[in-house]
């Protein structure tokens, strides 16, 4: 099988080996991915079950895009008989084989490790997806620590009833549940009590249930208690977890994996403040090194809760979004955004540090602790500098008061950061509608309020997944109150978020400007809806009237860092380059931890000459912060390429790729990849490879707007010298962007795109228009460099050096600059073009290709 071709790999070396067949070291044919690639033998695989559940094994894991969850990249039959699975390759061992080494395992990595795997769970049973198979040897652990769940050759759709009676047990003997032995119907909470089996025996070295036979460890999970374990008072929270996951009955156990996560996630935080305090899980991000604590700058730390159940989990971090957004509110005040803080929190940064890492003198800490419905809220206001207390104020209530708590709490801290030390004093008007989230939220049922702080917190996720949820969430508080303004407003951005991130439909537009019309229309102070509504007038070419409303927007809450980049966007779209690098800069440094912000930013800033290194580095920043969005790390190959740095692109779109996952995350993201790797080929004089990665880019989802792939098709088949297919290419190109302009008629963008379209298929004329109404409407470097090179290829030379001219002039820091210099004196012949390529060589160009397209499009169409 060595050296054998399957699927889009070949097989580079046998790492293993089973009953069901064998596992290979895969090498993809295109680009530098490697996978496992696991072969099961025709005899294993001669059944129509067998490969049923192999199919099911690659949907249930192809559907799922998580960090703890190995990631599935292709499935299908082999030549000989058989199938086989491509799988990513993670490097490290097995958790049985670092238990048969070490032994056991310290609690610290315990915990770690439960959380993981508990967020991989949590995952898998959102998307109605069982493991049933959860044991050491279907976890691999790399070596930094991160485990992947392995193997879903059992999973199994909870809906596909059919296979619980028919198949019988499944599953590894000791870390089978009570009710998988004995054949009953299973949710999510069996995959826990494996947890729990799992967790034991990394604590313990031994197993919970253990026997010299496979009837005699059934009937002890079924009737024993496992041996206690003693660790000393330090980690009796770490029991009670794990043997509440291994009572016998699911309805003792906990009821969801996220409720273990967030168990776990705190003792994490407090696993990691008993140490040196030090905050390095954020490597590479150094947030601000001055030591300089802006006293007029403030975080809210998320609440701790204490004796909250599962469905509560939330609302530590509801309040500091709550006093957050009051805060925001009031222009004396700099706030840090909540989603910011919640990252650091979430990291296991103590709030002193926190504070401390974003710059702020005080920070605002808290415990919320339940005892039934009824809860006590304890808040203070610290000094980030030593922890001095500047207020305390403690609140009690039940859960349908929790909207009053909220306001008390925000006057009272209102009124310590003014330096109020009497009694409250009137509130101004403004004041009033700040404290609280909504006028009508007194109303609000628990369960709204819980629905809207689970949306909140997945909205910070970036995963197409978690904004869906949030999108449910939302919905479901508007369910029970239409009139709940918030909800409203970020369901208006959920949709917003998901059309950016991952579904470039149209419609979704309009969709979310709906919805934040009615969440304006019922609180026109909504900053969040007045922002959604001007990012989708931007985006439709309503550039002025975008900037105006989003002024208001930022006027009601300046703090709003959403607000600042759709300001961002409207300024650079329609040509103003300063207010579009102040407004960039704006939003990063209101929220200098959210991968959406820092994405979208670091594309808006790369447009400004001289920006090319603070976009790479916010790019950099929002992949590493999400790894598992895979659109930041093809952006960062759009940035490169803007500069003309062609085989840094070629990397960076290729490292994308070689992490993209086959399935829903493919689509648009995988498109963009491939596009963006064709146009970084081409600039290498790779024309073969450009045309088949354009190729792939049409396959993947690139047949339209806004990805066109086409265009890089027709340089590639210019270059190519297929002036025919060049041609028929470049028509469709033209008809796709054309297409995108009906949208957004004043999309500068598009119409340079337009104009370089043109250019790739021999209409000259109509490429020098679009040029034009792009410079039209934003004079930017890219849209002058393409007006200078498309009049030289029409023989304008006293066009094209005037174009030139104003180029050097308005933008000398920008590579366009010199390219456009030596493409004009290369096809006019002028003198001096030695000179310009010297120079843009010196700034990073590398994209010689371009110089043999222009060539190639003058000889067959000039």
């Amino acid at each position: 099988m060595l050296g054998n071709i399957i699927g889009s790999y070949k097989l580079a070396d046998l790492i293993g080996h089973g009953s069901m067949g064998e596992v290979y070291l895969g090498e993809h044919l295109l680009f530098p991915r490697k996978a496992a690639i696991k072969c099961v033998r025709p005899d294993r695989a001669n059944k129509t079950s067998t490969i049923d559940r192999m199919i099911r094994e690659a949907t249930a894991a192809s559907a799922v895009d998580h960090p703890a969850i190995i990631t599935v990249y292709e499935a299908g039959r082999l030549p000989q008989g058989g199938i086989y699975l491509a799988l990513e390759y993670v490097e490290g061992k097995t958790l049985s084989q670092r238990l048969k080494e070490d032994g056991t395992m310290s609690p610290a990595d315990v915990i770690s490790f439960g959380r993981q795997i508990s967020e991989g769970l949590s995952e898998l049973h959102s998307r109605d997806v069982l493991h049933r198979d959860l044991k050491p040897a279907n976890l691999m652990v790399t070596p930094r620590n991160q485990i992947k769940i392995l193997d879903f050759g059992i999973a199994l759709l909870r809906q596909d009833v059919r296979l619980t009676a028919s198949e019988g047990i499944v599953g590894t003997p000791a870390f089978m549940s009570p009710e998988q032995i004995r054949g009953n119907e299973l949710d999510g909470r069996s995959d826990l009590f494996s947890l729990g089996a799992v967790l034991y025996q990394c604590l313990v070295g031994s197993l919970p249930f253990s026997g010299s036979s496979f009837e005699s460890v059934m009937l002890k999970i079924l009737h024993d208690d496992p041996p206690p374990i003693k660790l000393g008072e330090t980690y009796a929270e770490l029991l009670e977890i794990i043997d509440h996951l291994l009572q016998k009955d699911p309805k003792d156990r906990p009821q969801d994996a996220q409720a273990v996560s967030q168990r776990l996630r705190n003792l994490e935080r407090m696993e990691h403040r008993s140490s040196d305090g030090t905050d390095s899980s954020i490597s590479g991000i150094e947030l601000d090194q001055s030591g300089n604590l802006d006293g007029s700058k403030i975080i809210v730390y998320p609440f701790t809760n204490v004796g909250a159940s599962s469905e509560r989990a939330y609302f530590g971090d509801g309040l500091a979004e709550a006093l957050t957004t009051a805060l925001s509110q009031h222009q004396e005040f700099k706030v840090v955004a909540a989603a910011a803080v919640r990252t650091l929190n979430r990291k296991g940064t103590a709030p002193l540090d926190a504070a401390k890492r974003l710059g702020a003198g005080r920070v605002c800490v808290g415990t919320a602790t339940w005892i039934g419905d009824r809860v006590r809220v304890t808040g203070q206001l610290l000094t980030a500098k030593d922890g001095g207390v500047l207020w305390s104020q403690q609140e009690d209530g039940s859960e349908i008061h929790l909207f009053e708590i909220q306001d008390k709490f925000s006057k009272g801290l209102i009124q310590a950061l003014r330096g109020i030390e009497a009694s409250p004093s009137p509130v101004t008007e403004a004041g009033t509608a700040d404290t609280a989230l909504d006028a009508k939220a007194g109303s609000l049922k628990p369960e709204a309020l819980r629905a809207y702080q689970r949306g909140v917190a997945f909205l910070d996720d970036t995963s197409g997944f978690a904004i869906r949820r949030a999108e449910e969430s939302f919905r479901h508080v508007l369910e029970i109150d239409p009139n709940f303004v918030p909800a409203r407003a970020q369901l208006a951005l959920s949709i917003l978020k998901r059309f950016l991130r991952f579904e470039r439909k149209p419609e979704l537009i309009q969709a979310a400007s709906q919805e934040a019309r009615l969440a304006q229309k019922a609180d026109p102070r909504s900053s969040v809806a007045l922002a959604v509504l001007a990012l989708c007038e931007s985006l439709q070419g309503e550039y002025e009237r975008a900037k105006e409303r989003v002024s208001q927007a930022i006027a009601g809450d300046p703090n709003l860092a959403f607000a600042h980049l759709v300001r961002a966007h409207a300024s650079g779209f329609s040509g103003d380059l300063e207010a579009c690098r102040e407004a960039s800069v704006a939003a990063v440094s209101r929220d200098p931890l959210d991968p959406f912000i820092l994405h979208f930013a670091s594309l808006l800033i790369s447009e400004v000459p001289g920006e090319h290194e603070r976009a790479i580095e916010w790019v950099q920043r929002s992949a590493r912060l999400a790894p598992d969005y895979f659109g930041s790390a093809a952006k960062l190959g759009d940035i490169y390429m803007l500069a003309m740095q062609s085989q840094k692109a070629a990397t960076a779109f290729e490292h994308a790729l070689a992490r993209m996952p086959a399935g829903e995350t493919g689509g648009h993201n995988m498109a963009m990849a491939w596009d963006g790797l064709a146009w970084a080929q081409i600039g290498l004089s790779k024309f073969a490879e450009a045309k088949r990665s354009a190729e792939l880019a049409l396959d993947a989802g690139g047949k339209g707007a806004p990805v066109v792939a086409h265009k890089n098709l027709t340089f590639a088949l210019l270059a190519l010298d297929d002036p025919t297919g060049a041609k028929k290419a470049g028509e469709i190109a033209a008809a796709e962007a054309l297409s995108y302009l009906q949208i957004n008629p004043l999309d500068p963008q598009y119409w340079f795109g337009l104009g370089e379209i043109y250019l790739g298929h021999g209409k000259f004329e109509e490429g020098a228009e679009a040029f034009e109404k792009a410079v039209s409407i934003s004079t930017s470097h890219i849209s002058l460099g393409g007006l200078a090179r498309i009049h030289a290829l029409l023989g304008n030379q006293e066009r094209a050096e005037s174009y030139v001219k104003l180029l050097s002039d308005q933008f000398p820091l920008s590579p366009q600059t010199p390219f456009s210099n030596y493409v004009v004196a290369d096809l006019l012949d002028l003198p001096g073009k030695s000179a310009h390529l010297r120079q843009a060589r010196s700034l990073g160009f590398d994209s010689e290709g371009w110089i043999t397209v222009f060539h190639k499009a003058r000889k067959f169409f000039g």
